[in-house]
């Protein structure tokens, strides 16, 4: 349920998104999805299980006045799936709400800057003013000229901390904070010598910085780090130069494995076979341990060499709440930034509204007080940075369950 300040209205409600510093609370309205058919979707029963897909019928037409919201996305190239699928998450959320004062101009960036660039430039002329998206870095820093010229904030779905700045702000769910949350957990628990295996990428130098930064605020030494080819699924070179580390005495908490899919198999089944014991040694991992779709841990539950295994993540429990109702409106289960563009769409919903208009200033979008969305509460800084309360998991035989449950406010340490 959402609940919002008083100063945006009337009260009323929609499930998960809410402003977190607020009890009275006033629901906003999305209109029609622009260049799309308007389809209703079914709201999920109380009992909490997904309805089973239905047709959809056509919505009501615009209540009253409109206002146009950009959301850039690769509807064309090798991310055209991604693109849909976010796509179907705006357009589910556009129908979550109950009335219509928001327009969703969406515009495709395909692949490259400048389609992005160009994408941008056409909404904001349609009178966009808002943009949602992009989702990739470099079309994130091409947008941001277009926008800061015609006074129009970004809110990218990138996780690239590099192309934050003042109005334009990156929703993703940022490596760093999934390090800062590992490891300040893992600090707590006595664990004070980490190792850690990274791809030798630019994904895994930024991972590298936030390691070596979050592991001083917790009071923890990096004692090891290997780099592998994230070309190559063997990962097998860089596990073997710890397991040298480790068998020559050096002791060793945990290590940090911020990978998923396959090399993280293999990277786990390998370590026994390279002197590392599992239930000596724990393995800490990242969100990219729930895989892709569907987002769950089916992927890594069947693997005894991760049991006892901790990574930080998202709560899963709104989000596989989001999952069943995606599945039941689209049949099919949604990438996992999908929800990226859900929170981001009701997010406009809720600037929309206000009682003397709409208000998408640098001041409502860095509200200190934060939202709470299908990911957990989040919250922009003025560098265009966000902030995230995030979970500890643990792996189980069989199952994935929360052992530190994710923060509800910012009035609880998030790391």
């Amino acid at each position: 349920m959402i609940r919002r300040d008083s100063i945006f209205g009337a009260v009323a409600s929609w499930p998960w998104f809410r402003r977190v510093g607020s009890l009275l609370g006033a629901l906003v309205c999305l209109s029609a999805l622009a260049a799309c058919v308007a389809t209703k979707v079914p709201n999920q029963p109380a009992t909490g299980q997904a309805p089973a897909p239905a047709p959809f019928q056509p919505a009501p037409g615009p209540a009253g006045p409109q206002v146009k919201v950009a959301l850039l996305l690769p509807l064309s190239g090798g991310s055209a799936s991604l693109g849909e699928s976010l796509l179907e998450a705006a357009q589910l959320a556009l129908f979550d709400a109950p009335d219509d004062n928001i327009a969703l101009v969406v515009r495709d960036t395909g692949d490259s800057p400048v389609g992005a660039s160009q994408a941008a430039q056409d909404a904001i002329r349609d009178g966009a003013r808002l943009v949602l998206g992009p989702v990739f870095g470099a079309s994130v820093r091409a947008v941001a000229p277009v926008a800061q010229a015609a006074g129009v904030s970004v809110v990218a779905f990138s996780t690239d901390l590099s192309v934050a700045g003042p109005g334009v702000y990156v929703m993703g769910i940022v490596p760093s904070l999934q390090v800062q949350r590992i490891l300040g957990y893992s600090g707590r628990q006595g664990l004070h010598r980490v190792a850690a295996l990274l791809p030798q990428s630019p994904y895994g130098q930024t991972v590298r910085d936030a390691l070596q930064g979050a592991a001083q605020h917790a009071s923890i030494q990096v004692v090891h780090t290997d780099f592998y080819d994230p070309r190559a699924i063997d990962a097998s070179a860089a596990v073997g130069s710890l397991g040298q580390y480790i068998s020559g005495g050096s002791a060793v908490d945990a290590i940090l494995v911020p990978e998923g899919g396959q090399r993280l198999q293999g990277i786990a089944s390998q370590m026994s076979s390279f002197g590392v014991d599992p239930t000596k040694v724990r393995l800490l991992g990242s969100t990219l341990w729930l895989g892709s779709t569907p987002w769950n841990g089916s992927a890594i539950i069947g693997n005894p060499a991760l049991v006892g295994s901790w990574f930080a993540a998202p709560a899963l429990d709104s989000w596989q709440r989001f999952q069943q109702r995606f599945r039941a409106a689209y049949g099919a289960d949604p990438d996992a930034r999908a929800s990226l563009a859900y929170d981001a769409t009701l997010l406009a919903a809720v600037l929309a509204s206000g009682s003397k208009g709409p208000d998408f200033s640098a001041t409502a979008l860095t509200d200190p007080a934060g939202f709470s969305g299908v990911d957990g509460i989040f919250r922009f800084k003025a560098d265009g940075t966000v902030e995230r309360g995030l979970a500890i998991m643990e792996v189980h035989d069989g199952f994935v369950d929360v052992r530190d449950p994710a923060p509800t406010s910012f009035d609880q340490a998030l790391y």
